[in-house]
């Protein structure tokens, strides 16, 4: 994170630098700064929130076995 508002001691400038080296498609068109996420991470994000969404209907123990799961295939894929 970053802030946005800060107090000065002296006179100051600050400059705003965003970068956009992936390709345009990887970009929300509507996102002129690159404030969010790449799209893919998006439909990612998405994705899982739908998952947890259906593991969330199942008693303690079990949710939190597929939860467990999840992270170890997330964690494999990180290794990779």
């Amino acid at each position: 994170f970053w802030f946005h508002n800060m107090k000065y001691l002296n006179f100051g400038i600050a400059v705003n630098v965003f970068w956009k080296e992936l390709d345009p498609s990887f970009y929300d068109k509507k996102d002129p700064y690159g404030n969010k996420d790449l799209l893919p991470a998006q439909q990612a994000f998405a994705s899982l929130d739908r998952a947890l969404t259906v593991l969330s209907k199942l008693p303690k123990g079990y949710k939190e076995f597929y939860y467990l799961r999840l992270i170890a295939q997330i964690e494999k894929k990180m290794e990779a």
